[in-house]
């Protein structure tokens, strides 16, 4: 919730708004509830002497009244933000106590001459004794340090929001230059591979694989891609994988909805995938296939990918959750809180990855989670 400027900007200039303000709204509301006792009395007298008095009483408890809010805002006050409250109770005695002799020496030296044209008498204890006006002082500081503590705490709140925001950014940076040197890991060792062999498809693989290198470093850097985008990615690096594997590896891709008018982040499907060739395709010495099928409908972004295994279905699910999918599924859990299911089954044959996305209507969800995160950062 973003408060008016005055209130919640804490430059110098904004402060003394923020006074002017307070006082101002002290000096209509004490004239407001003492008028009436004054009105009364200006009635009963058929005079306006009271109301005189009543303007004499503000006027000559000012410096009084500016002077005990800000000593209770300024040195009683601090203490208790620091939590040393022992040192908060020695101010606060010392200030009630101070206080409380400096509003009856204005009462008798002041006030009461004023109204009767020479000093103070008093008849009996209850005409001295007359801390109405003490009390009316402590309400007002009461009223003052609540603010403050509502300032403090909503400039608090404001940079822990600011700090979580800084930090989710940072960590979601770390999760996904994680994801950079796992994929680069993973083909250079394919790449390697082939030129070992002194295999022609060697030179195809780089023009690939700069191709590849050029989307991470300059699209991914956004905190979202298109779909079309990151389908495009996807199927380069299986035409990538596949002058490794020849003509015994089969893929289907099968891709429908509107990709190109949908933003994901980057980087989210491709771990499932790599995962896909290193615990399927290489680790079976017969034919091999992939299906990846990709759906955006009604706002639900839908992902499956099925690949075939020759490994017992418990190797291939502890071996399937590997640095790539505990990654992505960081990255999910940050970037679409209770927006998104992950589902990865093992069977005797195949292994099976299925995500679904929740994608709001526009601005997408992911949208406003990026403005969120490039805020204050």
């Amino acid at each position: 919730m973003k408060w008016p400027s005055p209130i919640s900007n804490p430059e110098s200039r904004q402060r003394l708004k923020r006074h002017l303000l307070f006082w101002l709204v002290v000096y209509i509301a004490l004239p407001i509830s003492l008028c009436a006792t004054y009105v009364l009395a200006a009635i009963r007298s058929h005079s306006l002497t009271p109301l005189s008095q009543l303007a004499q009483l503000l006027l000559v408890y000012l410096p009084y009244m500016v002077t005990f809010v800000y000593v209770g805002l300024y040195w009683v006050l601090p203490p208790v933000l620091i939590k040393q409250y022992g040192l908060f109770v020695r101010r606060y005695l010392s200030y009630a106590c101070s206080g409380l002799i400096t509003h009856y020496l204005i009462r008798i030296f002041i006030v009461l001459p004023l109204r009767a044209g020479h000093p103070a008498v008093f008849t009996n204890y209850h005409s001295f004794f007359s801390p109405a006006g003490f009390l009316t002082m402590l309400v007002l500081t009461g009223v003052a340090v609540g603010i403050k503590l509502f300032r403090v705490w909503y400039q608090r709140n404001q940079a822990n929001q600011q700090l979580v925001r800084q930090t989710l950014l940072i960590e979601l940076q770390v999760l996904k230059a994680q994801l950079h040197p796992h994929f680069l890991f993973n083909t250079l060792n394919n790449l390697y591979s082939l030129i070992l062999k002194q295999s022609p498809q060697a030179s195809a693989m780089v023009l690939k694989l700069s191709k590849l290198l050029h989307y991470m470093i300059h699209e991914c850097s956004s905190p979202l891609v298109p779909l079309g985008k990151e389908i495009e990615f996807i199927q380069d690096y299986i035409e990538l994988e596949k002058l490794r594997y020849g003509p015994r590896l089969t893929v289907a891709i099968d891709v429908s909805g509107q990709p190109n008018t949908t933003f994901i982040a980057p980087l989210v499907f491709i771990p499932f995938v790599e995962n896909a060739f290193k615990h399927g395709a290489a680790k079976q010495i017969d034919s091999a296939c992939i299906d990846m099928a990709l759906t955006v409908q009604d706002n639900i972004l839908r992902f499956r990918l099925e690949n075939s295994h020759s490994e017992p279905a418990g190797d291939a699910t502890r071996e399937g959750e590997g640095l790539g999918l505990m990654n992505v599924r960081k990255r999910l859990a940050l970037l679409y809180p209770n927006a998104h299911e992950l589902t990865i089954q093992a069977t005797a044959s195949s292994f099976i990855v299925e995500l679904s996305i929740t994608l709001g209507s526009e601005p997408q969800p992911t949208e406003r989670l990026a403005a969120v995160l490039q805020t204050d950062a």
